[in-house]
């Protein structure tokens, strides 16, 4: 059971860095409007703090990665909704989370000013697909093991 828990928190892990590499490329090939010394800052501040939300996103998805060792714990490994947050909870809050900040600054005239919001909450919804396919397959690998000690 270790060896399996610790090859999924690997590809989670694997996929937490990839994530964050083509996140950067992404940020980093974002256009900017060069027109005046004010929007070239403003567009400098705007990389800024797309670099700290990837760090942030990567930090998220580390530590989401590192609580599938909570499976290792037979009560939350036989318990599917235990088993489902430890792949699932901190992904899930975080994209709630962006979701939440999207709508609270969003600029409703039509303007697109929270472009690195939106291009984070892409990233964060891939993962939790990601996580939510390694769960199913998890459990099913799971249940196939031990048919008779899952609680649903």
């Amino acid at each position: 059971m270790k060896k399996l828990i610790f090859r999924y928190w690997i590809v989670n892990a694997l996929i937490a860095f990839a994530l964050f590499i083509i996140y950067r490329v992404v940020i980093s090939t974002s256009d900017s409007g060069d027109e005046s010394f004010f929007e070239w800052f403003l567009a400098i501040l705007e990389i800024l703090l797309s670099l700290g939300f990837s760090l942030v996103l990567l930090g998220g998805m580390l530590l989401s990665s590192l609580l599938l060792f909570l499976n290792l714990f037979e009560k939350v490994r036989n318990n599917f909704y235990l088993s489902m947050l430890t792949f699932l909870g901190i992904p899930m809050i975080g994209i709630i989370y962006i979701i939440w900040m999207i709508f609270m600054t969003v600029d409703w005239s039509g303007e697109n000013s929270i472009g690195f919001l939106t291009t984070f909450l892409i990233f964060a919804a891939v993962y939790s697909l990601f996580n939510l396919i390694q769960f199913l397959r998890f459990r099913k690998r799971i249940s196939s093991a031990l048919p008779n000690s899952m609680d649903v």
